[in-house]
């Protein structure tokens, strides 16, 4: 049990998101987060639509894959560009997308 709890922390670690603008921990509703983690479970292939980082390196259309939404419903990304960043919610926008895998 213990080694399943200390896994289950180092898998979210990283998943402690801060407000860009104010550096300071959002406040969002449980109901909120939990309404994104529903829409944006670990795995599903997202593709970023605006980014509110004037030093970032995304553009419109970079694609990635959602590592975790953490509890300010911020929804971390494995962008395919070999980074992570988080996508702030009501900050930064992002949409599903369906993969093509026709052979």
């Amino acid at each position: 049990v213990y080694k399943r709890q200390w896994l289950r922390r180092a898998e979210t670690r990283h998943c402690r998101s801060f407000d860009r603008k104010e550096n300071t921990v959002k406040s969002v509703s449980q109901e909120t987060v939990a309404a994104v983690r529903a829409r944006y479970p670990k795995g599903t292939r997202v593709e970023l639509v605006k980014m509110d980082d004037p030093y970032g390196r995304l553009e419109p259309g970079d694609r990635g894959t959602v590592r975790c939404v953490d509890d300010s419903a911020t929804v971390h990304v494995a962008w395919d560009r070999g980074f992570g960043l988080g996508a702030v919610y009501g900050v930064d926008e992002i949409r599903i997308v369906q993969e093509n895998n026709a052979s």
